[in-house]
């Protein structure tokens, strides 16, 4: 089980950890950056569809190594709008629900396609 260290170095922004320690011997997976784009190769429009699927995505990738949002312990998300922040931190907290892997998260002028509103790094430990 990774173990949260929430020391109170600073106030932070969202709920999130400090660090995370992960066990001797776990098994690590980092994933690519993560768009929203669906299965199908469709791209939805608004950003609380993109960061949606951005999540669907992450469950799809941990699963086949048996892991779950649970085991995340750290996220980084890119977005492009500032005023997106708080649709990601949202749609964030319902899909981690009490987890609270260590975070970041960036506001950029561009990712790599231009219709991208947000896309997501994670590392995951079990």
């Amino acid at each position: 089980m990774n173990k949260m260290h929430n020391t109170g170095v600073a106030t932070k922004v969202a709920q999130a950890s400090d660090g995370i320690e992960v066990p001797t011997n776990a098994r690590w997976l980092s994933t690519s950056g993560t768009s929203g784009i669906r299965p199908d190769g469709t791209l939805p429009e608004t950003i609380e569809e993109q960061v949606e699927q951005v999540w669907r995505n992450i469950q799809t990738i941990l699963a086949p190594a048996d892991m779950e949002v649970t085991d995340i312990v750290k996220i980084t998300f890119y977005l492009t709008r500032r005023e997106n922040y708080s649709v990601c931190l949202a749609s964030r907290d319902r899909f981690l629900g009490d987890a609270r892997p260590a975070a970041m998260s960036s506001i950029v002028s561009g990712l790599i396609r231009p219709d991208f509103l947000v896309e997501a790094e994670v590392q995951a430990a079990k």
